[in-house]
């Protein structure tokens, strides 16, 4: 089988990452305003309570098939057999989680107000298990993924602005989000079918699957609980108002993390079939991509705190100013929670230590969910901010301190000083934007433009390896490929 570029890879998930980021760009100031924060608290309220089950119907089948399917992918009939096996493990999952849903929505009183958007969110779980987006990890087939994502965002759009002008608009935003989010799944059936004999199984080999599968589930489950906690909390103790606010300041966070995750994401199934074929330059790949991560998340981070506050104003409305304080919290936390997302799924997974990650996502969430008891009373919206981040720091510490008894990891001293010099830049120029220019907009495109250029410029002038390693390597080459063209000619 054809190796495909890791660096495509990384560009087409990129791109795919800014998708997510400019659809909720484009939606989410038009539906936080056409919302309000207790119409937007209620869909958001609802998602976390949704997103349990579609975590309970996942099981960690995604993590364990990538690691377990990419040693197969060569050959056909093998993965046939084991896609099966993983795909009925998921569907007998899935109609646990719908069934239980279903009577948690009946059932619970408290949640008969929110019947209707939690019914359209339950869709999400039959979508994503027919989706096998897993399978598509395997065979890095992002570029099809990347265009998948660009038809149904554009389709989802002009169904908002068609559909929802006012708060009683609700289910009709609520349906859009899961054709935007789930709804390309559809599309993954037909595909994943074409070269694969995918089928219902009743011999599902559960002695070799279920195992590992569940202990993966646990650990997702466990970081899950407390990236949700805070939500579910807010809405149980400080209503939906509250829910409203420090949403719009999560999904701010979530998008500038997914950005980074992407590549971290694209080099997972690289690292996998390094590992299931004990290639001697693995450990050299994972530091060069932890390098990568770390030029990259610094900057955001940084940049991200100093422009909180027109982030919020611009994203959501002033109605949602109070957001910005969260936010503000939530991007230091993007640092920490980069890092343990990579030393947690990228390492300690893709070497069976997910046993490992189990205990320290328990542990992290037990402590997230008591500091929430105990600090949302008092702080609201900012102590489920400070909670976060003290959990994905206790995440972050542990995970690094098991994947380096695995890995030895040491970071580009010359990449860190270039990375600390430009982060100095954007704390100047973020400074001087937000000083000089009165204008909202200009003040923020014009903070953003300079700081994201002179970072990389810094790491151009002081000849970081970074430049050198990755940048300046694609400059030659399509410096090589114009020539030869225009020698053709």
């Amino acid at each position: 089988m054809k190796k495909k570029s890791l660096t495509k890879n990384a560009i087409m998930n990129g791109i795919r990452a800014v998708l997510n980021i400019l659809f909720p760009l484009i939606t989410f100031p038009y539906i936080s305003r056409t919302l309000g924060v207790d119409y937007y608290g209620k869909y958001q309220f609802s998602n976390s309570i949704v997103n349990y089950f579609v975590l309970l119907a996942a099981l960690g089948i995604s993590s364990y098939a990538i690691r377990e399917g990419s040693q197969y992918k060569s050959d056909r009939k093998k993965m046939s057999q084991f896609a099966s096996e993983v795909f009925s493990i998921n569907l007998f999952s899935t109609f646990i989680a719908f069934g239980v849903l279903m009577a948690t929505i009946f059932f619970i009183p408290g949640l008969h107000e929110y019947r209707a958007l939690l019914f359209i969110l339950s869709f999400t779980i039959i979508f994503n298990t027919i989706g096998m987006d897993w399978l598509l990890s395997i065979y890095e087939e992002f570029k099809y993924i990347t265009f998948r994502t660009i038809i149904f965002q554009i389709i989802s759009i002009i169904l908002m602005f068609l559909f929802v002008h006012t708060p009683n608009d609700l289910p009709f935003y609520v349906f859009i989000v899961v054709l935007s989010s789930s709804g390309a799944n559809i599309l993954n059936y037909f595909k994943t079918r074409k070269n694969l004999k995918i089928h219902f199984t009743p011999h599902m080999n559960l002695k070799k699957h279920i195992t590992p599968i569940l202990i993966l589930f646990f650990s997702v489950l466990s970081q899950q609980i407390y990236i949700n906690s805070d939500i579910t909390l807010l809405g149980i103790m400080n209503g939906d108002d509250a829910v409203g606010l420090y949403s719009a300041a999560a999904k701010i966070y979530t998008i500038a993390k997914q950005l980074v995750n992407a590549i971290i994401a694209v080099s997972i199934p690289r690292i996998s079939y390094y590992i299931g074929s004990k290639q001697k330059d693995s450990a050299e790949f994972m530091n060069k991509v932890l390098n990568v991560v770390m030029v990259f998340i610094l900057p955001l981070s940084m940049g991200l705190f100093m422009i909180s506050k027109p982030v919020v104003l611009i994203a959501a409305g002033k109605e949602y100013l109070s957001a910005y304080q969260p936010l503000a919290i939530l991007s230091i936390s993007l640092l920490f929670a980069t890092c343990a997302y990579f030393f947690a799924n990228a390492i300690l997974v893709n070497y069976k230590k997910e046993k490992i990650v189990l205990i320290v996502s328990i542990i992290s969430s037990a402590m997230n969910i008591l500091l929430n008891f105990a600090l949302l009373p008092v702080l609201g919206i900012c102590g489920a901010a400070i909670t976060t981040l003290l959990s994905e720091i206790l995440m972050c510490i542990i995970c690094w301190l098991k994947a380096k008894q695995i890995v030895p990891f040491h970071l580009d001293s010359k990449n860190v000083i270039c990375s600390i010099v430009g982060c100095l830049w954007i704390v100047v120029i973020c400074g001087l934007s937000t000083y000089l220019i009165p204008q909202l907009y200009l003040k923020t495109f014009v903070a953003i433009v300079l700081s994201i250029g002179g970072y990389f410029c810094i790491h151009l002038l002081l000849k970081s390896n970074f430049y050198l390693e990755i940048i300046q390597p694609k400059i030659d080459m399509f410096l090589k490929k114009n020539a030869r063209k225009r020698e053709s000619l």
